[in-house]
């Protein structure tokens, strides 16, 4: 799969990397739950922001993160040091500055660049738009959505042949089976 013009993300704009879903201990250490289990973006960041349910973010100091089990991530914030500091922060989504995410290779992208692509089949096929990117254990899917269907596509060489983000494309192989006129 080839990647072209990667589009820049503007100054300031905030990713989501995962969501807090739980306390971990009595000193106010959280469990994070990250949208992409392999991600690495929170491994050497020294600030986070928050965003809570009713769309206030707030800004913190990341004084520790580690792993804890495959996708889950242990999180100690500056000012949580207890379990009541940690309860209301259960549920607030994990978000880094896209300045401060580690660089990519050539062929590479970030799962929220995928979402709103437009995905054609090599033969010239209008299959939809990038709704949601899923990391499966093998691979991560894309779930495209339109025409009234929704298909998977597996993010891999052998289906996605393309990935346009300068024009907001992804060109996919039309597999049988796989894409279907339904």
């Amino acid at each position: 799969m080839s990647t072209s013009s990667p589009r820049s993300a503007a100054a300031g704009t905030l990713v989501p990397l995962g969501r807090i879903s739980a306390t971990h201990d009595l000193r106010g250490e959280l469990r994070a739950r990250l949208y992409n289990p392999s991600s690495t973006a929170l491994d050497d960041a020294e600030h986070g922001v928050l965003r809570f349910a009713d769309g206030s973010v707030e800004e913190r100091r990341l004084v520790a993160v580690r792993n804890h089990k495959p996708g889950l991530l242990l999180v100690q914030l500056d000012g949580c040091t207890s379990i009541d500091d940690a309860e209301p922060l259960v549920g607030a989504e994990i978000l880094l500055p896209y300045t401060e995410l580690p660089e990519l290779g050539a062929d590479e992208v970030y799962h929220f660049q995928l979402i709103g692509l437009r995905v054609e089949t090599t033969d010239g096929r209008d299959l939809g738009r990038i709704a949601e990117v899923m990391d499966l254990a093998a691979h991560a899917v894309c779930v495209v959505r339109g025409h009234g269907r929704e298909i998977l596509i597996p993010f891999v060489d052998a289906f996605v042949r393309d990935v346009d983000l300068a024009n907001g494309r992804m060109l996919v192989e039309p597999v049988p089976g796989l894409i279907d006129d339904g």
